[in-house]
This record gives structure tokens, C-alpha cells and sequence, in this order.
């Protein structure tokens, strides 16, 4: 950019002397943002000394040469004022569930301690503390994380507008989420919890256990969705729990949606189920007393509580610990990563080796006798290491033979 572009950018810094005799410059320059088609917006700083508005203009011409440059008075616009922005435009395509989750995360961890403060004053150091004060308050890792995490979004969406030139929550370490306790039923408590609830529910907890199915993706299931035949179940759909409201969407991601095969019995209890309580209007397999849907926090206490009771199953146990039992029972009898993926419905494999990975017992070992079934073959003398000759034909190592 030559002296002409600058000129063209702002101006000459101007002296302003106050009613007092108080002496101030105003450092300005035209905003590149503006988009009044009339003249050319002028905007403004006051400094104390000639020398720190030059500086200052000086910073506003490198920003407008690198396209970093963001409107100073945007800024001003307070993280709660900006927050109830981003609910009316940038949140229209998150599942009811999910926005819920992110205005009660704002609501108890963020806008208290942060929300009158403009977005342009936030700093680094200002969410590094706002985590340390939840910290000393003693805010479980995960719900820090979880806030922190909903702040970084609702920011980025000021910075990939303009608002702000950069993000201070990016990059900014959360405490350590200690990994969660999977409790791991057996097939014989499975079967005991099965015996215990309702009848009518009997079905769904063999079909959690061993199919790996969410909640709200089970109670979701239409007849429609069913192939008993080929025994398996198409996850297209799930209920969540919105303010009271029992509200059906998508599944959790788009890799959840997917194809299960089930074993025969439960295909076979899922037969039984449909024969003795039919399915509801909507064509809904799991139904309440009622004939309503099946609102996972009344299944909780109404039905899996006292089951667990009459079971005499010990410890803290919840109904997502049934798909955890489903993974576990399928690692057990061999399943590779990739297929718990697939059947889990995980987004990635990287989910499910960070969430399951621990379950996988021996794998090092198994690889390590692969490998030796390559390195190590049978001779007269007993055994010997081999390798790759000149060739690439397997030889001895200590053979010289091509």
C-alpha cells in the first residue's frame, strides 16, 4: 500500500483543545467497512499526545493492509447482548435439545461473570481466569469444559463476522475431565433387570443391552423401521427432552444414523413385545402405560430405579450404562474398532477408541504375535529369525543367500 492508499485511509491526526484548556488528538481514518454509499465514514480516537494518535493510526492501517481490521466500536456490544444475537441467528440449526443445553450452560457459568462485558475488552487472560474462578468454585471438570466450549463457539461467531478480530477463548486449556465410570453389567444382570421392569419394558432393556441403541433412539423406533426378519432395526430418528417437551428429531449425528443387526433372542423378544402391547398410532414400538411415547427421565425413576432395587443390583447404575454393556459384550467376543463404530453409531473411530479403547484387552500382545508369525520361522535346528533378501524373497537373516 504506497502514501496515496493511506491518505486514503484516514487522516491527518487532529488537535482538540477543550473548554479547559485540556489538549487531546484524535486519531482517524476512514472505515473500509462502512457501507454508506453517500461519504466515506470517519471514525475516531482520542489520545492524550500527538505521538500515541499517529501510533494508533498506524495500527489501524496495518490491520486495514492485512484484512484484520474490525470496527472498534462493534466491540461494544456486551457478550450478553451478543449472546441473545447468536439464539436468534447463528443457533437456528441446532437440535432443540442441544440449544437448551447451551442456554443453560451460558446461563449458570457464563453471562453471570462475564456477560455485561464488552466483546472487544475480553482477553485471553480474562477467560484463563473466569476458568480458574469456576475452578476454585468447584465446578466439576466437565461442566467447565462444557461451558467453555459453548463460549468459544458463541465468540467465534463475533469474530467470523467482524465483531471482534480475534477469539480469546481459542486455545485456552480447561482442567482435565477425569474418564467417566462405565458400570459393565453382566448377561445375567441384564437378564435380571429384564425380569424386574413393567413387561411392556422388558423388550427395550434386552434391545439397549444388545443392540448399543440410545435412550431416546430406542423409544423412537417405529414398526416401520423394523425388519424382524433379517432381525434388524433402522436408527433414523431419536426423543429428546426439551423443557418438559418430549420432541422428536434427528439422531445425535449423522453418523448415528444406522443399520443394527440384532441377535436372534432379541429379535425374538421384540416379536413377543409387538404381540402382547401393539404399537400406537404414530406406529411407535415402546409406548408408555398410557399409550404415550416413553419420556426417558419418568422411565428413569418410575421404572429403572425400583427395578434395579428388586434386582439387587449394587452401585450407581444407569440406563446409558446398557449401551456401554452392549459395547463391552461386543469386544468380548471379538469385534473389531471399526465394527463397534459402525454399530455404535460414533462419528468417528477416534470416539470410540477414546471412549472404548481401555476395553480392548490384548490387542498389543496380538500384534505382537503377528508380527513374530512374519519374523520367526521353523528350521532343522529349531528356530531362526528371517527377513527380506536383496531379492524381497523371505530369507535367514544370517543366510547370505539371495
Amino acid at each position: 500500500m504506497d502514501s496515496e492508499d493511506e491518505e486514503a485511509i484516514y487522516l491527518k491526526p487532529r488537535k482538540k483543545v477543550a473548554k479547559d484548556g485540556t489538549v487531546s488528538w484524535l486519531a482517524r481514518w476512514y472505515d473500509p467497512q462502512a457501507s454508506n454509499p453517500v461519504r466515506k465514514v470517519v471514525r475516531s480516537k482520542s489520545f492524550r499526545t500527538k505521538r500515541d494518535a499517529e501510533a494508533y493510526q498506524a495500527r489501524m492501517v496495518l490491520r486495514i493492509r492485512q484484512g484484520t481490521y474490525v470496527d472498534p466500536t462493534l466491540g461494544k456490544v456486551t457478550l450478553a447482548q451478543w449472546w441473545e444475537r447468536f439464539l436468534e441467528t447463528s443457533s437456528v440449526n441446532l437440535k432443540p435439545s442441544t440449544r437448551e443445553t447451551y442456554s443453560a450452560r451460558m446461563k449458570v457459568h457464563v453471562l453471570g461473570p462475564l456477560g455485561r462485558r464488552p466483546l472487544a475488552t475480553l482477553t485471553r487472560l480474562d477467560i484463563e481466569t473466569w476458568i480458574g474462578n469456576l475452578t476454585r468454585e468447584g465446578v466439576k471438570p466437565a461442566n467447565i469444559k462444557a461451558a467453555h466450549s459453548v463460549l468459544r463457539r458463541v465468540l467465534q461467531s463475533a469474530k467470523d463476522v467482524g465483531v471482534i478480530g480475534t477469539n480469546p477463548a481459542t486455545g485456552v486449556a480447561t482442567p482435565r475431565v477425569p474418564r467417566e465410570e462405565m458400570r459393565i453389567l453382566s448377561p445375567a444382570e441384564v437378564e435380571a433387570i429384564a425380569n424386574e421392569v413393567a413387561p411392556r419394558y422388558r423388550a427395550l432393556v434386552l434391545l439397549l443391552a444388545y443392540g448399543g441403541l440410545r435412550i431416546g433412539e430406542a423409544t423412537a423406533l417405529r414398526v416401520a423401521s423394523m425388519d424382524l426378519l433379517r432381525g434388524r432395526v433402522n436408527v433414523a430418528e431419536a426423543f429428546s427432552e426439551v423443557g418438559g417437551r418430549l420432541v422428536l428429531g434427528s439422531t445425535k449425528t449423522a453418523g448415528s444414523r444406522r443399520v443394527v443387526t440384532l441377535p436372534s433372542s432379541i429379535t425374538h423378544a421384540l416379536r413377543e413385545h409387538l404381540d402382547r402391547f401393539p404399537p400406537g398410532p404414530d406406529g411407535l414400538v415402546f409406548t408408555g402405560a398410557k399409550g404415550g411415547a416413553v419420556r426417558r427421565t419418568a422411565f428413569y425413576h418410575r421404572v429403572w430405579i425400583p427395578a434395579l432395587r428388586r434386582a439387587n443390583i449394587q452401585g450407581h447404575v444407569r440406563v446409558h450404562d446398557l449401551r456401554h454393556t452392549a459395547v463391552s459384550l461386543a469386544i468380548m467376543v471379538g469385534a473389531h474398532p471399526k465394527e463397534i463404530q459402525a454399530r455404535a453409531g460414533h462419528s468417528s473411530i477416534t470416539v470410540t477408541m477414546d471412549r472404548y479403547g481401555h476395553l480392548f484387552p490384548g490387542q498389543d500382545e496380538a500384534l505382537a504375535a503377528r508380527l513374530d508369525a512374519l519374523i520367526v520361522a521353523p528350521t532343522d535346528d529349531g528356530w531362526s529369525t528371517v527377513g527380506l533378501g536383496e531379492s524381497g524373497k523371505v530369507v535367514g537373516l544370517y543366510d547370505k543367500r539371495p
